[in-house]
This record gives structure tokens, sequence and C-alpha cells, in this order.
């Protein structure tokens, strides 16, 4: 027979049972940066060194091999955000202080602080990250100083994206809408990720 359509993914595929809906005590609000969407269901694992969520892959070796989430929704919050700023020059002889950093680009509202310190930039992070930028560049203002020695600063255009993802039970989900990556590619190294999950107090069962 002919298929006539086919419905999308929905949660009460995945979830079968969540303690207390109305409280959203299981869920959390995630951030991350890029373009990679991850669909509902999709496992993730937590790097220890940053805490930053990324999806589980059984080969990884930062922390994130063991699943701690699951993903219920995705979505683009800010398409045009400075997501990150590098020193790559330090540079020599400016004035040392905590200074706004020159933005030129197409976006507003991003801040980026710089600290000099003994003469060379020291210290660079994102304050705001703006929105609407494709692409900026960052340089010192003049209270800085003009320095014998040129600092480069730069910044990183991107998007951000929220996600809510169950992060603790008690929770029921089926096996069937769980998308847990391809490594997992052995009955044993999957058992142990679900093993992982029920640590957190999410049940995966082969439910309907």
């Amino acid at each position: 027979m002919a298929v006539i359509a086919q419905d999308s993914q929905r949660i009460s595929n995945l979830v079968k049972h969540k303690y207390e809906p109305s409280l959203d005590y299981c869920r959390k609000v995630l951030t991350f940066t890029g373009t990679t969407a991850f669909g509902l269901g999709t496992v993730l694992g937590k790097v220890t060194s940053t805490g930053a969520y990324v999806e589980a892959v059984e080969t990884a070796n930062d922390g994130s091999k063991a699943p701690v989430a699951v993903v219920l929704e995705d979505k683009v919050v800010n398409a045009g955000a400075i997501v990150a700023a590098a020193i790559d020059t330090a540079g020599s002889t400016y004035t040392d202080g905590t200074y706004n950093a020159v933005i030129t680009g197409d976006g507003e509202g991003a801040k980026i602080s710089v600290t000099v310190a003994s003469g060379a930039v020291s210290a660079i992070s994102v304050v705001e990250q703006g929105t609407g930028y494709t692409s900026a560049t960052l340089a010192l203002p003049t209270a800085a100083g003009t320095g014998s020695g040129t600092a480069a600063i730069s910044a990183t255009v991107g998007t951000v994206r929220k996600a809510i993802a169950l992060v603790r039970g008690p929770v029921i989900l089926s096996e069937a809408g769980l998308k847990l990556n391809a490594s997992y590619n052995t009955a044993a190294k999957k058992a142990t990720a679900l093993d992982a999950l029920e640590a957190k107090g999410i049940v995966v069962v082969k439910a309907v």
C-alpha cells in the first residue's frame, strides 16, 4: 500500500511518563552555539571541563560519552550573535585597564570586555552577544593607547540555540523515540548508555 502521509515525531512518541509535568521539575533549558539542530529524542552528554552539553558519542574522551539528558525541543534564538572573542596578538606598551572593545559590524548590541595588564592584552570576554551580525571586527579603544607592539583581537559570529531537555527523573521514555548516536553500535555499548540515563532517573523502555 502506498504511503499517503507520514507524521512527524511527537513528544508523546518519546515521553511516556514524567513527574509533575506542570512543575517542569525534570526539564532544563540548555544553550548551544552552532547551526546543528538537536532533534526530539537526541541523547546528550556533558563535557567535564566546560559543563557544555553536546551530543553523546561513545568514542568521546571529554566526559560526554555518558548520556545525561534527552532533547525535547530545539530552536534558534539568535542567528547573528558574537559567540566568542580571541586575543590574536597581545601587543605591548598599552595603557593598563579594562575597556570595551570597538566593534565594527552590521549587527547591534554586542559588548566585548578587554583587559590590558603590564602593557599587553591579557584577557577578553563576550559580555553581550548582540544580534544581527554576519561579520564583526574588533579593535582596542583609543583610551588604551597606541602601543609599540600592535595588538590584535578578533570575534567569531555564530548561531545561538536553546533546547529544552530532560535532565532528571522520574521519567519513562520509549526506546523507539530515542535518538542515540550510531557510535553506540553494540548491545553492550547501548546498555551502558541507557544505564547512564537510568542513573539520572530517566528510564528507557520498549514501549510503543
